[in-house]
């Protein structure tokens, strides 16, 4: 089962930090799925986020799934509103079938990683493209930090299918750009296209880069990337 949770996330307090859980039946799934925020300056910043993650070994029929959060040290807040009601959070579960050939997932355990450039560990998942024609939908859900003490800095993370960019319709991407000395750890989920991958055996890899001079990346801070 696939489960997906977005909505908008605020932690308060100078380094500070907040749980939210995705729980099925009350219960954590075999690796939890789970993200956390963290923020520096006591910066009130309400973000939007979504936390993607698989649940095997559910039994047939009805489950309930439902979301806690874990104040752990900080002021948390989820759901802020700014437009008069007409946001909304989301919240899906997907059966997935673990025969059907088109659809590869894998859950990963809590890997943090420090590199500034170059391939980030433990970001390794091999599929199978099963039609020539067909194109590539990727998801990756994890934890992201850009920090610098005295300058604004960015850093980008890259999807990677063997080795090398997607080139069409465009690179899979995602970049995030801090103010100086913001030390917060934000929940993210990237989505994507890639059309022209051949049929058969495949890698992704994914790279982070500075896009600043000497930004400090950080990435999978507290989470189960997936």
């Amino acid at each position: 089962m696939r489960l997906v949770y977005a909505d908008n996330f605020r932690v308060l307090g100078h380094g500070k930090n907040c749980w939210w859980n995705v729980l099925v039946d009350g219960k954590q799934c075999a690796i939890p799925i789970r993200n956390r925020k963290y923020t520096y300056h006591s910066g009130n910043d309400h973000e939007p986020a979504a936390i993607v993650g698989t649940c095997p070994g559910l039994a047939k029929g009805e489950h309930k799934m439902t979301i806690t959060v874990d104040g752990g040290n900080g002021d948390c807040y989820t759901g802020w509103d700014a437009n008069s009601g007409k946001d909304a959070f989301f919240m899906e579960a997907a059966e997935l079938n673990p025969e059907a050939p088109w659809i590869s997932y894998k859950m990963f355990p809590n890997k943090n990683d420090g590199a500034d450039t170059g391939l980030v560990a433990g970001r390794t998942f091999e599929f199978e493209k099963i039609e020539a024609s067909s194109e590539i939908r990727v998801n990756w859900s994890t934890n992201v930090r850009v920090l610098h003490s005295s300058s604004s800095v960015q850093c980008s993370w890259e999807i990677l299918i063997d080795g090398k960019s997607c080139a069409s319709p465009t690179a899979l991407i995602v970049k995030l750009h801090s103010y100086k000395n913001e030390n917060d750890h934000i929940p993210m989920d990237m989505i994507g296209w890639c059309k022209n991958v051949t049929k058969g055996k495949h890698t992704l890899t994914v790279k982070v880069a500075q896009h600043t001079s000497a930004a400090d990346c950080y990435t999978g801070w507290s989470t189960r990337p997936r």
